[in-house]
């Protein structure tokens, strides 16, 4: 299934896989691609261990990655999601998934934790309330809240 443009200064097309949620992830199909996003990584049991394996791959590829993680029912989450983080450019979390991942309350000492683990720039999604982005940028954590429209 192919989407087309979302905004008018982007042009944007996602792919969706056939068998991509099957138990065996297909041979990585996408060369040429300019981003790979990978969702529920917790849900589809085979990701759990092939997810960090995917993202280099797309990162070898030359692409640029992003990760939504949704809610770990098997309580592993940084276990699982860990190895993944040093090659995800943008990780999607909401607030109980980052404090589920990182044992903070606090959403900026949970995104710093998750970019020291290695994620580039860590989306925390806030529900009504908007989000918070963090980002590391050298050795400094730049931050920025947005309110939903």
């Amino acid at each position: 299934r192919l989407q087309g443009d979302w905004s008018s200064d982007v042009c944007s097309s996602d792919l969706y896989q056939l068998g991509a949620s099957a138990e065996s992830f297909p041979s990585f199909p996408i060369s040429g691609a300019a981003h790979f996003h990978l969702a529920a990584v917790f849900r589809m049991t085979h990701l759990r261990t092939a997810a960090p394996d995917v993202l280099r791959r797309a990162k070898e590829l030359g692409m640029t990655t992003s990760v939504d993680t949704q809610w770990d029912t098997e309580d592993q989450w940084m276990k699982v999601l860990g190895p993944s983080l040093p090659s995800t450019d943008l990780l999607f979390v909401n607030e109980d998934e980052a404090r589920m991942l990182t044992g903070s309350d606090d959403i900026g000492a949970a995104a710093g934790t998750l970019l020291s683990a290695g994620a580039k720039t860590v989306c925390i999604k806030l529900g009504f309330r908007g989000r918070s982005e963090e980002r590391r940028v050298g050795k400094e954590c730049r931050s920025r809240w947005s309110p939903y429209h």
